[in-house]
């Protein structure tokens, strides 16, 4: 059998929203000797404020046929995106955290949705908390407005300040 693939695939470094913010992460270590951290991790809840409906048996509820329409079953096949949430915390305070944002995207990396914790939204004056950036730089400018924000300069500052008192006080 001869190779039917015609066409050769080009491979591109694609910086993804993940390989964005986790480079960030890297960042924040730097700057705080290793006293202050962010993390990246996988996230398999709903980003988005949802209701849940109680999903008990109803009474009277009758066996409806559902025609099945052969296109929704072909093309991408996933329920969903891939998902994280971005959080500071330092190795001193294992049990806590600040979730920064969480944010999704699909194969392709762009459009990217971000869900910001609201006190940052409020702060940078943002009309509302989940945005969607359709293109690497406008993602990036949103980042550096939240990392450069009072309020992670406060929780950096603060657990910045904790980690050092504990290394004063053990020293």
């Amino acid at each position: 059998m001869s190779n039917l693939w015609e066409r050769d695939f080009k491979i591109e470094k694609i910086d993804t929203p993940k390989s964005i913010v986790e480079s960030q992460c890297g960042f924040l270590s730097k700057k705080t000797n290793d006293l202050v951290i962010a993390k990246v991790s996988e996230y398999n809840d709903s980003i988005r404020s949802h209701t849940i409906i109680d999903s008990g048996n109803s009474l009277g509820n009758h066996y409806k046929p559902k025609k099945v329409y052969i296109q929704e079953a072909l093309g991408e096949m996933t329920e969903t995106n891939f998902k994280y949430e971005f959080f500071i915390t330092s190795k001193n305070t294992p049990n806590y955290k600040y979730r920064v944002f969480f944010f999704e995207y699909g194969i392709s990396p762009y459009p990217v949705t971000l869900v910001v914790d609201d006190e940052i939204s409020d702060e940078l004056e943002w009309v509302n908390y989940e945005k969607e950036y359709d293109a690497e730089e406008a993602f990036k400018d949103a980042l550096k407005e939240i990392l450069n924000s009072e309020k992670i300069y406060t929780v950096v500052n603060s657990l910045y300040s904790f980690a050092m008192k504990e290394i004063e006080i053990t020293s």
